[in-house]
């Protein structure tokens, strides 16, 4: 079975932007899109992003419930007219690796009821990796795919490892 986050390449533009403002800092925000599970597949289209500059600190980032509020009052009006929906959020890690901790994993069983996706980006290695928590509270690493708008692959798609080192580097997506 294939765990594959779909992102389009000017949102992920955006969402590096955002996590570049203070690239010591963490940041967050919250994703917009679409869950399909098929018999073999489980995959999240990420059609938009919301975020704030609302900063943590070098090793730490809290999504407040009011910021979440705004994100949902504000994406309700905004990605209605798709069929998008709250698909989860991403956070940066400042200065360090682009890895889930134990704190991200227990945050993600938490806070996402089901059929949702996390991000991390490390600006330091300028890498993204995601998880995608199913309705089943099990949370699978995914693939990250890019695509235009036209929902054709636009520059990478990697698969994954059978090691534990899930992460796909954004260095390659400008060849």
């Amino acid at each position: 079975m294939a765990n594959i986050i779909k992102i389009r390449g000017m949102i992920l533009d955006e969402l590096i932007k955002h996590c570049n403002i203070n690239p010591n800092l963490e940041c967050g925000g919250y994703l917009f899109g679409k869950f399909k599970n098929t018999d073999t597949d489980t995959i999240v289209t990420i059609n938009g992003i919301y975020y704030e500059q609302i900063f943590g600190r070098e090793d730490h980032f809290t999504f407040s419930p009011l910021y979440k509020a705004r994100a949902l009052n504000r994406g309700k009006e905004i990605y209605r007219l798709n069929g998008s929906k709250f698909i989860g959020c991403y956070h940066s890690h400042g200065k360090y690796p682009a890895l889930f901790s134990d704190t991200d994993r227990i945050m993600e069983i938490l806070h996402y009821t089901s059929n949702k996706a996390a991000l991390i980006y490390s600006p330091m290695e300028d890498k993204l990796i995601g998880d995608i928590v199913t309705s089943t509270k099990e949370i699978r690493a995914a693939r990250i795919t890019v695509i235009n708008q036209e929902e054709f692959d636009r520059i990478y798609f990697p698969t994954l490892p059978k090691t534990s080192g899930k992460v796909l580097s954004l260095k390659n997506l400008s060849k």
